[in-house]
């Protein structure tokens, strides 16, 4: 009597089907599958396939992009936004001389009176929900006698404020908190 081995079975999406191809093959399909949901729960892309694209790291490990208003970053590495738990980390870093002739020109804050989570730009910012900082600044800090201009729509629309260069406004007025949605320096 000749025992024949009943076909490998792989579990996928909840029912077990027969796999298709060579044993290589179904061990990708498996590595693909496992990796699916993580891709999908935090919007992460491999930097391999781009490494021009945008990132965000918090204590040296990558985070959703959309999370940066929730802690105290910076732009200066851009395309690598830094992010730390505190302003004071961000400030400790951001003075720390780099090569670039990149110069800041506004910290932003999520809150009144400069509190909340923070954000330093070096580089303008067409998409603020790119970050997480759509309709989001409150009041800011202009850096090294730049002038930032705000506006209320992504890709510099209008309508759009403007303040004095050096300015540092705890409080932007009603029509402006909370409706920025794109951010550069007007020189």
């Amino acid at each position: 009597m000749v025992f024949r081995r009943r076909p490998a079975y792989v579990r996928a999406m909840g029912r077990y089907t027969k796999p298709t191809g060579t044993r290589n093959s179904v061990a990708v399909r498996l590595a693909l599958l496992g990796a699916l949901p993580l891709i999908l729960v935090t919007g992460m892309t491999t930097s391999a396939s781009d490494p021009g694209a945008t990132r965000a790291v918090l204590d040296g490990q990558s985070i959703n992009i959309s999370a940066v208003s929730n802690f105290h970053c910076h732009d200066r590495d851009a395309p690598t936004i830094r992010c730390f738990s505190s302003s004071v980390e961000r400030d400790d870093d951001v003075g720390i001389p780099v090569s670039r002739s990149t110069v800041a020109y506004v910290t932003f804050f999520h809150d009144e009176g400069y509190g909340g989570g923070s954000y330093t730009a070096y580089n303008p910012i067409s998409n603020l929900s790119d970050l997480g900082w759509n309709d989001c600044i409150t009041s800011f800090k202009s850096l090294n006698g730049q002038r930032p201009h705000l506006y209320s729509d992504i890709n510099y629309g209008t309508p759009a404020w403007r303040w004095a260069s050096g300015a540092w406004v705890s409080n932007v007025g009603g029509e402006a908190n909370d409706a920025t949605s794109s951010i550069k320096n007007d020189p």
